[in-house]
This record gives C-alpha cells, structure tokens and sequence, in this order.
C-alpha cells in the first residue's frame, strides 16, 4: 500500500476531491458512523490541533516515545475494531455538505499553519508533543483511513 499523502498546501486539491466523492449513499465497509458524522470527527481532529477544542490528554508513556509515533504512521490501522473516544465523535451540525464544508474550511486553517510553521509543535492527547509536520501526515493517514471506509 502507497504511502498516504499529508494533508499539505500541495495535497489539498487531492483531498478535497477523494472526500467530495462520499455522499449520503456511500456504503461503509467498515466502522459505524455515516458520511456526515465521518466529516465531523475529521473537523474534531482538526481543531485539537488548530486549538478550536482542548482534547483530553490520554496518551501514555508508551505512545509517547519516537518509536511509537513512527510505528503510528508505519503501521495499518484496524478497520472497525477501535471505537473513538466520545469526545472525537461529536454530532454533526448539519447536513453532509454543511460538514464537508466545514471540514474543508478547517483544511485551509491547518494547511495555513503548517506552511507558517512547520516544525511548531502542537500537543496530541495521544502522541503529546509534535510537529505540525508530523501532524500532516497524521492527518493524511487519517483521511486514507476514512476515504477507505467509504470505498474512495
């Protein structure tokens, strides 16, 4: 399997095109929750990080250390076996396009900010202390995840 590609400035178009394909009527091959509740947990990961939503901290020593984090990134994710915490699953706020919308704003917000700074550090309740460019793909390994689920 490719690597996933960050969520950067030069990786955006291709984002917003894969998560434009996800309609009402996409079939989920994995995990629980509908297309707009799917846009809303991305947006919620987006702002612990954009500051937006103070997460609770609930990473341990283990996942903590440079070699956890790497593995993060290296290692496939299980498909419907890890329920997120409540607090990254808030209710949408509306409609399937309302939260792309939304989700789409929060990509320029985050985009913007690693092209300021990306070797700033931002705290992950998992993975405590990273960068922004750590965090880009992050990101771009969760938006994979989530584009799988869909089947795009």
């Amino acid at each position: 399997m490719p690597k996933p590609r960050p969520l950067t400035r030069e990786n955006l178009t291709f984002w917003k095109e894969r998560l434009g394909r996800i309609t009402e009527a996409s079939e989920r091959r994995f995990g629980s929750m509908t297309p707009p509740a799917m846009f809303r947990h991305l947006r919620r990961t987006l702002e612990t990080v954009l500051g937006d939503f103070p997460p609770p901290e609930f990473g341990i020593f283990l996942t903590r250390n440079a070699a956890f984090r790497a593995l993060f990134l290296a290692m496939p994710w299980p498909k419907g076996k890890v329920k997120a915490p409540d607090w990254m699953t808030p209710a949408a706020d509306g409609d399937l396009e309302h939260e792309r919308a939304q989700l789409f704003a929060a990509f320029e917000r985050f985009v913007a900010l690693h092209e300021k700074n990306p070797m700033a550090t931002v705290r992950n309740p998992l993975l405590g202390d990273v960068t922004f460019d750590y965090n880009s793909r992050l990101q771009g390994k969760h938006l994979e995840h989530h584009c799988e689920q869909f089947g795009v």
